[in-house]
């Protein structure tokens, strides 16, 4: 606000001294300055009195004498006028700040406070020299171990039996549980040896389903044909060779592919369940896990991969035996001999027989 070489300035804005001041520092009549922290006019100092360095104190003076003296303020409450009222304006709203926005801040310093500590609990500590780091990295590297161990030989953690106590089911129902509780599709079952039991069992499902039903009229039929084949070959009731070697063929081609799928399978379960276990026994290693990791799961997965490529040779050599077809034992013969012996029945007499 100016009155001719004098200044009054509001709280935020600055505006002319003019006809009724009194009112627009009150908020009253038109033109009023409502402003939301209020308004309170101070005197400030003239270039002159600038130039003539003219102290703070005697302004403070000049000030109340100003307000007392000038009719457009007579009317003015006191808590409007001065310096030393903009002072305790400005320290009652800082105060009203500070009461409204401090306790917050503090219940968020104290969160952070509280898991900047926890962060530093669980740091590692400082390694010094690389006895330390050696010393470290075996401890990190039989824990793993023993971790693993436990599993493939059917040690685990009491988080299933806990699980299992929670549900409060029945006995009856415990024996299903396993299958009630999969792991997530993120972390994989590290019930090394119960799943290595799963796959298998489910292995040996396919093995089974694979055989033909050798006591069947369809496969009697097959059987059949092959000796009437093999008729001008061989001697008459001594087949030939070639009939078992010919039907033990047929069953042998039919197991590759679920060895292959069963190498297949442990081999991404097994990659899956190593890096997890690998990770569990590195989390607290926060400062050099990242390197040591990569190295580690690059080690892991190599170590399986060859293991992989060992087993499809063992499997492979496995059924290369398996195709020299060993006659030795009389039920081979004693087979084909009922099967004859059921079909020259139903010739004989096909209305007693099926």
């Amino acid at each position: 606000m100016f009155t001719g070489e004098r200044q009054l300035i509001a709280v935020s804005k600055i505006d002319k001294y003019d006809k009724g001041i009194d009112g627009k520092l009150r908020g009253i009549g038109p033109g009023s300055m409502i402003l939301k922290l209020g308004c309170i006019a101070v005197l400030n100092r003239t270039q002159e009195e600038i130039d003539q360095n003219i102290s703070f104190n005697e302004m403070r003076s000049r000030e109340q004498e100003f307000f007392r003296s000038n009719k457009a303020f007579e009317n003015v409450p006191e808590r409007y006028l001065g310096s030393s009222q903009l002072i305790k304006r400005l320290a009652s709203i800082q105060q009203e700040r500070i009461r409204s926005t401090l306790p917050s801040i503090i219940d968020e310093l104290k969160k952070q406070i509280k898991a900047k500590k926890t962060e530093l609990k669980n740091m590692p500590k400082s390694i010094d020299s690389e006895m330390q780091c050696w010393a470290i990295y075996n401890s990190l590297i039989k824990k793993y171990y023993e971790l693993i161990h436990a599993r493939v030989h059917g040690i685990y953690d009491n988080d299933l039996q806990m699980k299992i106590e929670e549900s409060n089911v029945s006995k009856y129902y415990v024996t299903q549980i396993n299958t009630l509780l999969p792991a997530t599709n993120d972390t994989p079952d590290d019930h090394i040896a119960y799943q290595i039991h799963k796959q298998e069992k489910a292995c040996g499902e396919k093995f089974h389903k694979l055989f033909s039903h050798f006591f069947t009229s369809k496969y009697q039929i097959i059987v059949l044909k092959l000796l009437d084949e093999n008729a001008g070959v061989a001697l008459p009731n001594f087949p030939s060779f070639s009939i078992i070697e010919r039907l033990y063929r047929a069953e042998h081609v039919k197991f590759r592919r679920p060895c292959e799928d069963l190498i297949d399978s442990c081999t991404d379960y097994f990659k899956q369940v190593l890096i997890n276990l690998l990770n569990k026994v590195f989390t607290e290693e926060t400062n050099y896990k990242n390197r040591m990791l990569d190295k580690l799961t690059d080690i892991v997965l190599q170590a399986i991969d060859e293991s992989e490529e060992q087993c499809r040779n063992d499997v492979n050599k496995m059924l290369d035996i398996e195709q020299r077809v060993f006659t030795l034992n009389h039920y081979y013969m004693d087979t084909v001999n009922k099967i004859k012996e059921k079909f020259q029945e139903y010739k004989d007499n096909p209305k007693r027989s099926k």
